[in-house]
């Protein structure tokens, strides 16, 4: 699964060009030409202005085929194998919850928010823990071992089952965030550039600490080891012993690298000059290169990558195009890059994607027809071709309120009226 942090407030990584690109869809299909989408509706829960709880890594919260979903008043659990929608919530909890995770041992449920984190029993619905803070929760972590929470220039953390305290450490880090990486603790400022690893099994020990003057990311390669971006150097780091880098890699002076994702053991980088970009897979052993795709000269306007999205040996990049670079990429025309990691090559580049990259987000594939799924304006669900990257679109809601989620099989679409839950054909 991606996993994706970027720190310096940038929305967007500038890529370039991409050089013995194949000849890609200059136009979209024949508006009158029959289409369905390679899913249908199987049913839709009631919870207006739902939306997919976000678990530890960023993804929907989510285990084997139950879903955590919530709106400003209540908490679902959502049974995703329901053909009708009472069936389809299992319970509901009082709580506007803003994350979620399944705990380890499948017995419970935790969710958080910014005033409370709480414990919840999978099977009933029922309390079983809570912590809470007069003054409100500064950053909260989940994980299906560990909670984490700041709050009062103190952190706490708490065994996810019971909700005991295990570890309590005096910690100033002002708009910081937090999150797990295997037994360690990342702590890291958005605003102020910097993180730090906490040792969980040191009574949460500060283990090393990175800053930097203009970016600085990182990406989990595994459980064990992460990607950090420090301006220009890019490190591989085993966490537990952060202190002696695994690697480092430099990149070319005058350049801006961005670590963009990982895909189960290897680091995906892209970088760009003053007037070309490189998209390149790192070896997350070594730091070597294992392949690169170089870019031609910038023809008409730099290319934006806004999104990425890996599915086992695949890469899609939702890029947006301007001949202005200071514009804003939300409001420009969307492009789509395939990429094969395992050759090293772009597959097919589709520059004619409908509307605009604001609200769209790549997803996917669906299994039913060989299909990638896009969430595109105006309440849209895009289908595009991963063989060819020709697009089809179909109207599926007046209001696709969030990003949505695909397993192959079962696609799940929060709408206004509530979550809907689609099947393949």
């Amino acid at each position: 699964k991606m996993q994706f942090s970027d720190i310096d407030g940038t929305a967007a990584t500038i890529l370039g060009s991409l050089v013995d690109v194949p000849d890609g869809p200059s136009d979209a299909p024949d508006a009158d030409a029959p289409f369905e989408l390679p899913v249908r509706e199987r049913v839709v829960v009631p919870l207006a202005g739902g939306h997919l709880l976000p678990g530890p890594n960023g993804e929907p919260a989510r285990d084997a085929d139950q879903l955590l979903v919530a709106n400003s008043n209540e908490m679902v659990l959502v049974d995703l194998t329901a053909t009708d929608a009472d069936s389809a919530k299992r319970w509901t909890f009082p709580m506007a919850a803003s994350q979620g995770v399944f705990a380890a041992d499948g017995t419970l449920v935790v969710a958080a928010s910014d005033e409370v984190v709480v414990g919840i029993d999978r099977q009933t619905g029922e309390e079983l823990w809570r912590h809470a803070s007069d003054d409100g929760l500064a950053a909260t972590a989940l994980s299906p071992t560990y909670v984490a929470v700041l709050s009062d220039d103190r952190l706490t953390v708490l065994g996810a089952r019971t909700g005991r305290k295990k570890i309590a450490r005096d910690l100033e880090a002002p708009g910081a965030a937090l999150q797990f990486a295997g037994d360690s603790l990342l702590v890291y400022s958005v605003a102020d550039r910097w993180l730090e690893c906490l040792d969980l099994t040191n009574k949460a020990k500060t283990s090393h600490r990175w800053e930097a003057q203009e970016h600085l990311g990182f990406v989990a390669i595994d459980g064990r080891r992460i990607a950090v971006q420090v301006d220009g150097d890019i490190t591989g780091v085993k966490l537990a012993n952060p202190t002696t880098p695994l690697w480092t890699r430099s990149v070319p002076a005058k350049t801006k690298p961005r670590l963009l994702a990982s895909d189960g053991g290897n680091v995906v980088l892209g970088y760009t000059g003053p007037s070309s970009s490189r998209l390149e897979v790192l070896n997350g052993d070594t730091g070597k290169g294992i392949w690169r795709v170089e870019t031609l000269p910038y023809r008409d306007a730099p290319t934006w990558a806004v999104a990425a999205m890996l599915s086992g040996d695949r890469l899609a990049l939702l890029c947006a195009t301007s001949a202005d670079a200071d514009a804003d990429v939300e409001s420009q025309d969307a492009s789509l890059a395939y990429f094969d990691l395992t050759e090293g090559r772009c597959l097919w580049q589709n520059d004619a994607m409908p509307g605009k990259v604001s609200g769209q987000r790549v997803m996917g594939p669906i299994s039913a027809g060989g299909y990638l799924l896009i969430a595109g304006e105006g309440g849209k669900l895009a289908a595009v071709s991963q063989d060819t990257g020709l697009w089809e679109s179909e109207l599926l809601s007046e209001d696709i309120t969030a990003p949505f989620i695909v397993d192959g099989t079962i696609v799940v679409v929060p709408q206004a009226e509530g979550i809907a839950i689609y099947e393949s054909r």
